[in-house]
């Protein structure tokens, strides 16, 4: 199975006004490939996409993708993350593992993205903390807070009007880093099919 620059490439580049930077490594075991996208000589992410192609394993770890903020919700991600599972498809990968960092938290976990919490116990901690941010940082009450989340069984199901940044309130991954002291890493995976 070969990994080639121009396949990664036509994975990112959406329209001709993406520019693609590929360097893949190989290394024991694996390919490590680090991705620049930019757009109008602008990086579009916080650091490199990385990628780690686990070949016997059949499986992809998706180690590092942050956009920089002015190119967040234009839907970036969700057509890179649709072009890299035909590409895993195609080669034969079987599943795709991260860790979820910032926002990454909430939308992995949503369509089109899809991924499963792999323990579950991680995703009701994530819950809990929204329902702590809603109390402390929104100063809801008990009866604003138990309507919001009474029907959030998983932490796709938070409404995101309530996980984003405003003139009022920081966004829940915001508060959230900043209130733990540190960010949460919560490891989640989906089967390619």
């Amino acid at each position: 199975m070969e990994i080639l620059k121009s396949d990664v490439e036509s994975i990112y580049k959406l329209d001709l006004l993406f520019e693609i930077v590929v360097n893949i490594r190989d290394k024991q075991g694996f390919k490590r490939v680090e991705i620049f996208v930019f757009i109008d000589n602008n990086l579009i992410l916080e650091t490199a996409i990385i990628r780690e192609y686990y070949l016997e394993e059949k499986i992809v770890k998706h180690s590092v993708c942050m956009l920089s903020e002015q190119y967040r919700g234009q839907n970036y991600l969700s057509k890179f993350h649709l072009r890299e599972l035909e590409f895993y498809k195609k080669l034969g990968f079987t599943k795709i593992e991260l860790s979820a960092t910032y926002d990454g938290l909430v939308v992995w976990s949503r369509k089109p993205f899809n991924f499963q919490y792999i323990d579950r116990n991680d995703e009701l901690i994530l819950i809990k903390h929204f329902r702590e941010y809603l109390r402390k940082h929104r100063k809801m009450n008990k009866v604003e807070i138990s309507t919001i989340t009474s029907n959030i069984k998983f932490s796709k199901d938070i409404n995101s009007k309530y996980l984003k940044s405003n003139q009022e309130f920081k966004s829940f991954t915001d508060w959230l880093i900043e209130d733990k002291k540190s960010p949460l890493a919560i490891r989640m995976s989906k089967e390619i099919v």
